[in-house]
């Protein structure tokens, strides 16, 4: 009966939907864009892109995705993040998907979204300038959970505490962290850093444990639930030249492996990002930047990222590497795994 709710908001959705292709707006030529998944290592890809509509099946072929969320509740449940063309939700693993009755989340850039483990229908989603929230499956929203009043700014992360649900953290380009303890109504700025922040996340071994990555200081630690901030930029890149130029984080379930990808390369830590060290790559430090990285949540040692044009596979730590060529002509965006799936998202390349 809990999912009674999310499954008639979606039929309601699904009602107002008609055929036709959403993005395309930058001119791409090629449909290729959207979701894929593979169920074999990354060895061979399908797209995820139907978008069903009353009359018939449109697409998301054309869509730029930047971030995916998968329900930890139910893993077939995924809110997708998208460049220009807003929430896109599915409740088949992909197979399907839907958008939002909500004007403001049918179109512009969504840059994430966090599901409240304790209720499916709670979730938020994170848009340049504002949070949203809804505790109706996506039925309403409140649109001003955290709104960003700077013109010059925008927020670039969120992250939900899995222990304290009601504690969520932003980051900004003004190199804020903003702090909620009480699933939004009242926010705090707990660090302000000289530099843009574009990354925050919460370690899955201990909560207190937070990394935020920068792309001029490298990364910035806290022990203590985002109270106080150690940084580790100068320190990496001493040993690891340009590691203070952040592009992502991974970590597997239990949160003793993590993996950053920086100008530099790829480092790893077993100690929740206190020390890191190398892991070696094909390609010359600096040469191919590294936009989209994740790692199995079971094995550490299986990690995975992607480029503008090829994705990268290790089953033992970065000893060795498989090169496969990826499936559009899109550069990778985004890379997580559901379970043994890995999901690809993918955008048109910077112009």
């Amino acid at each position: 009966m809990l999912y009674i709710p999310r499954l008639l908001a979606c039929a309601t959705v699904l009602s107002l939907l008609g055929a036709g292709c959403l993005g395309g707006g930058g001119g791409a030529t090629q449909a290729d864009g959207g979701l894929w998944q593979s169920l074999n290592g990354g060895n061979s890809w399908s797209q995820l892109t139907a978008l069903p509509g009353p009359t018939s099946i449109a697409t998301i072929a054309n869509v730029d995705i930047i971030s995916l969320t998968v329900d930890p509740s139910d893993n077939t449940v995924y809110y997708a993040g998208t460049a220009a063309d807003g929430l896109l939700y599915s409740y088949d693993a992909g197979a399907s998907w839907a958008r939002p009755e909500d004007a403001t989340l049918r179109s512009g850039k969504v840059v994430n979204v966090a599901v409240d483990p304790r209720d499916v229908c709670t979730y938020y989603v994170l848009k340049t300038d504002r949070v949203m929230k809804t505790t109706t499956c996506g039925r309403s929203f409140t649109a001003d959970t955290y709104t960003e009043t700077r013109t010059d700014e925008t927020l670039t992360s969120m992250i939900l505490d899995w222990y304290a649900p009601d504690t969520l953290y932003l980051t900004s380009t003004a190199g804020d962290v903003i702090r909620t303890t009480d699933g939004g109504r009242n926010w705090t700025t707990v660090e302000r850093v000289n530099d843009q922040l574009y990354s925050v996340i919460v370690s899955n071994s201990d909560s207190r444990i937070l990394l935020a990555g920068s792309r001029r200081h490298g990364i910035f630690r806290s022990v203590d639930g985002g109270t106080s901030w150690t940084e580790l930029g100068d320190t990496l890149k001493k040993d690891f030249r340009d590691s203070d130029y952040f592009y992502d984080f991974a970590q597997t379930a239990d949160g003793k492996t993590m993996y950053m990808s920086t100008k530099y390369g790829l480092l790893t830590s077993v100690d929740i990002g206190a020390t890191w060290t190398e892991v070696p790559l094909i390609t010359a430090h600096g040469e191919v930047p590294i936009l989209a990285l994740t790692v199995d949540p079971v094995n550490g040692a299986n990690v995975m990222y992607g480029t503008s044009n090829t994705f990268y596979s290790s089953t033992n730590g970065g000893t060795a590497w498989a090169t496969k060529q990826l499936p559009s002509t899109r550069e990778a965006s985004m890379l997580t795994m559901n379970g043994s799936v890995i999901l690809l998202g993918l955008t048109q390349p910077k112009k």
